[in-house]
């Protein structure tokens, strides 16, 4: 039926009651359902994706004391996983994506800003130099990489004190 709420010139485009749960319509589609899915005070908020493109979801603070990021997830529903997938941006930039097929990716980072870091320090952590290469930095300076040919390290290397009789190395073979 038509929206209990609608407007004068799209009669399908608004908002109606389905039996406790708040509906919105447009088109005559219903794409953003509000229900309580569990009987308590958990409110969950499903999303009907009834046309074949892309439908987002934008989560945001509109107060204009609010000075963070944008953030929204996006996804997108296809017949195969490799299409299916969870994206989370922010101002403007994709910083995560789940894939259909189960994996976490993250945006690449740098050294002054790794993609793995840590709350109370974070200028130090692991990112992607680039293509088949991953960088770990302390201080915002790269300190370690691993391509899939060579370790390098721009830090002097300290090694435990051996002597003749123990030494701190040996090698096998």
């Amino acid at each position: 039926g038509a929206p209990a709420y609608s407007f004068t010139n799209a009669t399908d485009t608004g908002m109606f009651n389905n039996s406790g749960i708040i509906s919105f319509s447009v088109d005559g589609a219903e794409y953003l359902k509000i229900q309580n899915l569990d009987g308590a005070a958990n409110y969950a908020t499903q999303i009907l994706n009834s046309a074949p493109s892309n439908k987002t979801l934008h989560i945001y603070n509109s107060s204009a004391l609010y000075t963070g990021n944008l953030t929204y997830l996006e996804s997108a529903r296809a017949a195969s996983n490799a299409f299916n997938f969870i994206s989370i941006v922010a101002n403007s930039n994709g910083i995560a994506q789940l894939t259909g097929d189960g994996y976490w990716q993250i945006a690449d980072g740098s050294a002054t800003t790794p993609a793995y870091s840590f709350l109370s320090d974070n200028n130090t952590g692991m990112y992607r130099i680039g293509a088949d290469q991953l960088g770990f930095s302390t201080g915002g300076t790269l300190r370690l990489s691993l391509t899939t040919s060579s370790l390098t390290n721009t830090l002097p290397y300290i090694g435990p004190t051996g002597s003749a009789a123990a030494p701190a190395y040996t090698f096998t073979g």
